[in-house]
């Protein structure tokens, strides 16, 4: 009987893993978006706050995490004041300010806070308990006495003036610092009622994290702001309540944006970051001697900031939701969020079957899923950036990256042969795009060049040159005509940035300017045809659609996340979180949970899969994702009392017409043509939608439909009505 208790929950439980719906994070756990702050209740509770206005919350030591998503989930969380167990106010960089009575369980959204300065690695939200509470902005220090309703202007620095950091030891005592001209540090005994000076510098350096350990015993520390050479961080410590500073000796290093925490007098951490190889490079030192000397105790690619106990617990958080924890002061760090460690960034996405799937990222990573994205295996090829990336099948493929390499398979990533390329300048070039038409003859495009092979990789030519430009959305429509589009960037207005689309109909062999168009915002962007035609472009940050093979091309969507467009059968397009089902009129945007998308495929119409954020965020739907919105093709969105699906109009028609429906609740539908004969000929519609009125535009040209009678179904739930409409050539 226990045997068959315990079978029946597990099967409840494996039920509800994988009845989850919208988009699940795969890496890394507990969520993978930036994390900007953490702050401690106690040993076991502690909270972290980043983008999507995310909150999440340990109760054992960071064993275990709780995430939530709090207000609108484009915000990002940047400030946390704790004033006990159950009282916590987190505000975001929109001035949304947010409190909770029950440890997190529950939050109110309080009206906003003035404009304030954003600094991300600096708290400037200090609350003394549920109703007072302190916030600086621009130099201006603000009070509220009823639990952050209202705000009053209590002190002013003026024009000029930018607020580093604001901290209170206690109900009376307060200190607030800033840079101008000068740095000091103000001191208040009354509740912020008068400030005082208790310690000021004539230079510019930026004095941050105050911390006390009691009373008595606090410190803070400042770094010059001048670039290009050592930063130096000086140390400041107080012995009698923050009346007066002193400096311990200043520490040189190479990086810049520091932050100190200390474990108890004497012992503490330092952490600088650098950005590297477009990545977060992090390192910490320890001193046990108050700053006389310090050791590294880690190094890491990923961190913003951190906060430590007197108990010798600390955590840093930061870029991809990267939690790293200590438990002995700082000596040991142990990265806590996936069994595939730290990943600083991932570039490519490409499932080659249902099960098989590869993704490549910065310092040679590669990871290698085989049972449908649930759990990925890492390794490295190289230890360049992997920019590009091709697979024939599950077998053979191809990866291109930094410093001209590129990388082929034919045991599925076992093991990897570097390829030469004849380039013919001097210095290294990145590739960007890979493509093949067949087992033996593919494309490798470049900064400047395009090499084509017709051997499976063994010898390359140079079949195309651009100069400076970036080669990119090398594809192929059938084996001989192809597209790709190159972008040039320029910062002078007299030699304006553009982009241009080439086609070959010889195999690649020679390229011709199709389109060309200057003045663009954005590098990024692809550009995909499916027939000598029909084809669409992402490029300068909207979505593009051409019917006559790129002569003339109409806006279908104006703002876009995503990069590279991709197409499935039966009509659908995505690009980011954004999805159509009729080749492009109607687009569904949909709740992905990562701030930043890299790639994204789908390998049907509800199971997909994507990379992104800033660090080894993967995340994985089998049900075609949260619905947000429909951002084209609605015609209102009022709620319906009942489903209908609308005559066509015009009808007849010639080449086009709209079909319009109800629905009056949310679910999945479908809308599909069929002929006389009840072949289908056309999806229109295959997603889940919310709840009101629709309109799609059917354009029979892009079926190639000849003239004749056929029908529209749609397809919701438990109804199903038809109706029928005539094509007149």
């Amino acid at each position: 009987m226990k045997k068959l208790i315990f079978i029946l929950a597990l099967c409840l439980l494996t039920g509800n893993v994988f009845a989850q719906s919208g988009w699940q994070w795969v890496n890394p756990l507990p969520q993978g978006n930036d994390l900007f702050n953490v702050k401690f209740v106690n040993n076991n509770t502690a909270f972290s706050i980043g983008e999507k206005n995310t909150v999440m919350k340990t109760t054992n030591g960071g064993i275990n995490w709780n995430v939530k998503n709090i207000g609108n989930a484009t915000g990002r969380l940047i400030y946390i004041s704790i004033v006990d167990s159950l009282v916590i106010f987190v505000l975001n960089i929109q001035q949304n300010l947010f409190k909770t009575t029950n440890s997190g369980e529950n939050w109110v959204q309080l009206p906003n806070v003035p404009d304030m300065n954003y600094n991300s690695d600096l708290n400037i939200l200090s609350f003394i308990n549920s109703d007072t509470g302190f916030f600086s902005a621009h130099g201006d220090i603000y009070k509220t006495i009823n639990g952050g309703y209202n705000w009053n202007l209590i002190y002013s620095l003026g024009a000029g003036t930018v607020s580093a950091d604001l901290f209170f030891i206690n109900s009376q005592t307060g200190f607030f610092s800033y840079f101008s001209d000068s740095t000091r540090i103000l001191r208040t005994t009354n509740q912020g009622l008068n400030w005082n000076v208790c310690y000021k510098r004539d230079s510019l350096f930026q004095i941050k994290n105050i911390q006390f350990l009691n009373t008595n015993v606090g410190y803070a520390f400042y770094e010059n702001l001048l670039f290009g050479g050592p930063s130096h961080v000086m140390i400041l410590k107080t012995t009698n309540s923050g009346l007066n500073w002193f400096n311990i000796p200043k520490f040189i290093t190479p990086y810049y944006y520091h932050h100190i925490n200390f474990f108890n007098e004497g012992t503490g951490v330092l952490f600088e970051t650098k950005t590297i190889a477009n990545a977060q490079n992090l390192k910490a030192y320890k001193t046990t001697n108050d700053g006389l000397n310090w050791d590294v105790v880690a190094n890491y690619n990923s961190a913003i900031t951190a906060n430590v106990m007197q108990s010798g617990l600390g955590f840093i958080v930061g870029f991809g939701g990267s939690i790293f924890k200590t438990s002995n002061s700082g000596s040991n760090w142990n990265y806590l969020n996936s069994s595939l460690g730290e990943l600083a960034g991932l570039n490519t996405l490409k499932f080659v079957d249902s099960t098989t799937g590869y993704i490549t990222g910065a310092a040679g990573i590669f990871l290698k899923s085989t049972n449908q994205g649930l759990n990925w295996v890492r390794s490295n090829i190289g230890y360049n950036n992997l920019t590009s990336s091709f697979f024939i099948n599950s077998q053979t493929g191809y990866i291109g990256s930094e410093k001209s390499k590129l990388y082929k398979t034919t045991n599925s990533g076992n093991s990897w042969d570097t390829i030469s390329l004849p380039f013919p300048h001097p210095d290294p070039r990145t590739i960007y795009s890979i493509y093949f038409i067949d087992s033996n003859i593919g494309f490798a495009g470049s900064e400047t060049y395009i090499y084509k092979t017709t051997n499976a990789g063994l010898n390359w030519k140079n079949v195309f040159e651009t100069g400076s430009n970036i080669i990119n959305s090398i594809h192929f429509i059938n084996s001989t005509t192809g597209y790709f589009y190159n972008y040039k960037w320029s910062y002078s207005p007299g030699n304006p940035s553009y982009y241009m689309i080439y086609k070959s109909t010889n195999s690649g062999d020679n390229w011709n300017s199709i389109y060309y168009e200057t003045n663009l915002n954005t590098v990024a962007g692809s550009v995909k045809f499916i027939s000598s035609d029909i084809g669409y472009r992402n490029l300068g940050g909207a979505v593009y659609k051409t019917l006559n093979g790129g002569l003339n091309w109409f806006p279908i969507l104006n703002y876009s996340d995503g990069t590279e467009i991709k197409i499935l059968p039966n009509s659908i397009i995505y690009l980011g979180s954004y999805k159509s089902t009729n080749n492009g009129v109607n687009w569904t945007v949909y709740e992905t949970k990562v701030q930043t998308i890299k790639d994204i495929q789908y390998i049907n119409n509800l199971t997909g899969f994507l990379i992104g954020g800033n660090g080894g965020a993967i995340l994985r739907t089998t049900d075609g994702g949260e619905i947000i919105s429909s951002v084209y093709g609605i015609t209102s969105n009022e709620i319906t009392d009942n489903f209908s699906l609308h005559q066509n109009y015009p009808n007849p028609f010639n080449p086009s017409t709209v079909i319009r429906y109800q629905l009056s609740v949310a679910g999945f539908i479908t809308l599909k043509v069929f002929d006389l004969l009840g072949k289908e000929v056309a999806a229109l519609v295959n997603e889940k939608q919310n709840a009101g009125s629709y309109s799609v535009d059917f354009n029979s040209t892009e079926f190639n439909l000849p003239s004749g009678i056929y029908f529209y179904t749609l397809n919701a739930g438990e109804f199903k009505e038809t109706r029928k409409m005539i094509l007149i050539k």
